[in-house]
């Protein structure tokens, strides 16, 4: 058993095999092991004591879970020549269940993250740049907008509603419903009246900011050459490409286009035992708003091809067979998703532009073709 001591500080002549850091808003709890196996903890410090704490000692690696805050600190202690591994909080759980009786504190999940960042088997969080951050943050902040002008929006036609002024749940045309409530001023007040203006005003507001944010984001693509590429897929636009170039990372560290397709959710969850092979259902993982991303493309992929407006192709032919084998709409958009994915990455790796000929092929077929 390892020896453990809490202390006021590290010994900055020690040699560290890892740290782990279980970070707060303000104070942080640190456990470093030695390469005489000591464990050594500090309870209370600070984001900025431990970056001094990081300037002083040998490198060694920190191991972090991701967190607020979790990238921006990679990537300071990684420009103090230090290597970080951000692990997922589910593999910090499952080591403390194990090895800690599932006693889940500050101390232990600092623990887990030191002895875990020594398991080579266990693959850790990428970091992200911090150009990648910044479309992250531009992205986010369009997202609640959006929301906020949504909620004004739904709440207005309630309150109109109960008043009997109804308004299509399809259109949104603010000079029209403006007209409508200023013509029921004798029913509603005046004071009514201007208050549900108001929130047309600020839908108003909204839709030029979240415009303004549009122009900032095609701006961001305008300076990375893979986003014309990337939208030149059918049904692709300037909100999917944002958001796979702020997720993906350099595509050279997938093993194919399957790996990519899971790394954004769109495989099977396996539950294989014995001799039987089964699937479950779809996984989940990643990011959630470039799978959202991608299912939408996928639904106007469909339609397209519902309403034969898709040139005839080894995708087109693909879509009619499962239509044919009376595939269900949603396995039909996930199974769509993950092909779409898996050109996405193709355009990446190879530096090309979407090709329909080409796509829906299976490697083989495209080797052959392209030989």
């Amino acid at each position: 058993m390892s020896r453990k001591h809490t202390a006021k500080e590290f010994d900055k002549s020690n040699k560290w095999l890892a740290i782990g850091v279980d970070l707060a808003k303000y104070d942080n709890t640190i456990v470093g092991i030695t390469e005489d196996g000591e464990v050594q903890i500090i309870e209370c410090i600070s984001t900025a004591d431990l970056l001094k704490l990081a300037s002083e000692i040998q490198p060694t690696t920190f191991a972090i879970e991701p967190c607020n805050g979790a990238n921006i600190l990679s990537l300071n202690l990684q420009a103090k020549g230090h290597e970080v591994k951000t692990i997922s909080g589910a593999a910090v759980k499952d080591w403390v269940k194990v090895h800690l009786a599932g006693q889940k504190t500050d101390r232990n999940d600092a623990l887990a993250l030191a002895h875990l960042s020594r398991d080579t088997m266990l693959k850790p969080i990428r970091t992200k740049t911090v150009a990648e951050m910044r479309m992250q943050s531009i992205y986010a902040a369009r997202k609640q907008l959006v929301k906020c002008r949504t909620s004004i929006l739904v709440s207005l036609k309630g309150m109109s509603q109960a008043w009997g002024v109804l308004f299509s749940a399809q259109r949104r045309n603010l000079k029209k419903m403006r007209e409508s409530l200023e013509s029921q001023v004798e029913l509603l007040s005046q004071q009514v009246v201007d208050a549900l203006i108001q929130m047309i005003d600020s839908v108003a507001r909204l839709d030029k900011e979240i415009e303004a944010l549009e122009s900032v984001m095609k701006d961001q693509l305008s300076q990375d050459k893979r986003a014309q590429r990337i939208q030149s897929t059918f049904g692709i636009g300037f909100i999917g490409t944002h958001r796979l170039l702020s997720t993906c990372g350099d595509p050279n560290r997938f093993k194919g286009p399957k790996s990519f397709a899971a790394y954004y959710g769109l495989v099977p969850n396996n539950k294989s035992t014995g001799h039987n092979y089964r699937v479950g259902k779809c996984s989940c993982h990643g990011d959630a708003e470039m799978r959202s991303c991608l299912y939408q493309s996928a639904a106007v992929l469909y339609m397209q091809n519902a309403k034969h407006q898709l040139s005839e192709c080894s995708l087109k032919q693909w879509i009619d067979k499962k239509v044919s084998q009376k595939m269900l709409w949603g396995k039909m958009i996930i199974a769509l998703a993950a092909k779409l994915a898996r050109i996405l990455w193709a355009l990446l790796k190879h530096d090309t532009n979407f090709d329909l000929s080409k796509a829906g092929l299976s490697r083989s077929m495209l080797a052959q073709k392209t030989n």
